[in-house]
């Protein structure tokens, strides 16, 4: 063996040390305390160690804002427009998904999440907590392009009033369109979700399809406000079911009021489901849409979490990989894993038989992170 290998080897020897001390203090279980959740845009993820080995929360970062006085315990990481988190059936992928769930419903006035669950399980005892989750693709391709066209809409929001966050709008006052719907409550904001049971189409060209799926002939998709009043005030649908009420177009009324952001966050329980589908021309519209929102999400408010089995290269691109600057992979994993999401073999630093413990990438950085399991989460 060479001087030079040698000192490579020397050099792994003791980065392998360092790590397994880091390890083996990190808890092997994680409880996130009322009182902690501190900041709606920093959404708890999990515990992780500084250089001094003190605990910090390990947050996925929404915006780039000034840091907060008060988030000392919080781990200094990368903020990233979305979020992909990738495990093996065991791994904690679902403790961690429902987690960020519940951060989102503490939150209900800054968010809007929608879902994407074909394999119609994860969510279904959880529906209350999201604005509306599709499951089928062609649901999920509308609203992903409803997503992108919303991101759009706020740029053209955001040159009228001269600024270059969404957020800053928040102090000014703009007017815009709200609706009143029978029923609902409050006046909902133009561009707000809702969910929506829409009753099969039999002249469309996927009702064959669609009929296979939801054999009683509705089915479960999500619009904004303003797409219900069109479709009910100039389409041809005389009654739409929002939200559990039958809603006709004379329910619905058009009002003026303040324009107030909110996050939007779409979360997709499996995409290894989605993109294998061999509905193509819909696989296109949301490998597309998703692409566009995680360049240039930020700025809009409009952020992606993306849930996998393995994040592989017919499951994500490589350009909507390169845009996604926090990665999470959880569980036992192969080199073969580790490389797709850090380009980097780790697997030797896997705990399995830890529920819950994974690696987080936050830009070029690699973190230990045992994942929150409980305290405010509710489920």
């Amino acid at each position: 063996m060479s001087k030079e290998e040698k000192k490579r080897a020397k050099l792994r020897e003791k980065v392998a040390k360092e790590h397994k001390k880091r390890s083996d203090k990190l808890p092997t279980s994680a409880v996130i305390n009322e009182g902690q959740d501190r900041f709606w845009d920093y959404i708890p993820l999990g515990i992780c160690l500084d250089k001094d080995y003190n605990e910090n929360i390990l947050a996925w970062k929404l915006r780039c804002v000034a840091r907060y006085e008060n988030e000392q315990d919080y781990y200094d990481s990368l903020p990233s427009t979305s979020l992909l988190i990738a495990g093996g059936t065991g791994s904690g992928k679902t403790v961690l998904e429902r987690g960020i769930v519940n951060h989102i419903s503490n939150y209900r006035s800054k968010f809007q999440l929608i879902g994407s669950d074909v394999k119609r399980i994860e969510f279904c005892d959880i529906k209350e907590k999201f604005n509306g989750v599709t499951t089928d693709i062609i649901a999920t391709a509308s609203v992903v392009a409803k997503l992108q066209q919303m991101m759009m809409s706020r740029f053209k929001l955001m040159e009228k009033n001269q600024v270059n966050s969404i957020w800053k709008i928040d102090n000014q006052s703009v007017e815009c369109d709200y609706y009143k719907i029978k029923g609902i409550g409050e006046p909902v904001q133009f561009d707000e979700f809702l969910a929506v049971d829409l009753e099969l189409d039999e002249n469309s060209r996927a009702y064959t399809k669609l009929k296979e799926i939801y054999p009683e002939g509705v089915q479960p998709v999500v619009m904004t406000a303003e797409d219900i009043y069109n479709t009910l005030k100039v389409g041809d649908r005389k009654s739409l079911i929002v939200k559990g009420q039958t809603v006709t177009k004379t329910d619905i009324k058009q009002v003026k009021g303040k324009y107030c952001p909110k996050a939007v966050i779409f979360m997709a329980d499996d995409l290894n489901e989605i993109m294998c589908s061999d509905d193509y021309k819909s696989v296109d519209i949301i490998k597309g849409a998703l692409g566009s929102i995680a360049r240039l999400g930020r700025a809009s408010g409009i952020h992606l979490c993306l849930c996998c089995h393995r994040a592989s290269g017919s499951t994500i691109s490589t350009d909507l990989k390169n845009n996604i600057q926090m990665s999470v992979l959880l569980g036992g994993f192969d080199d073969g894993a580790s490389t797709l999401m850090f380009e980097k073999d780790i697997s030797n630093w896997s705990r399995p038989e830890i529920k819950g413990r994974g690696f987080v990438g936050t830009g070029t950085e690699l973190v230990e992170m045992q994942t929150f399991v409980g305290g405010i989460s509710y489920f």
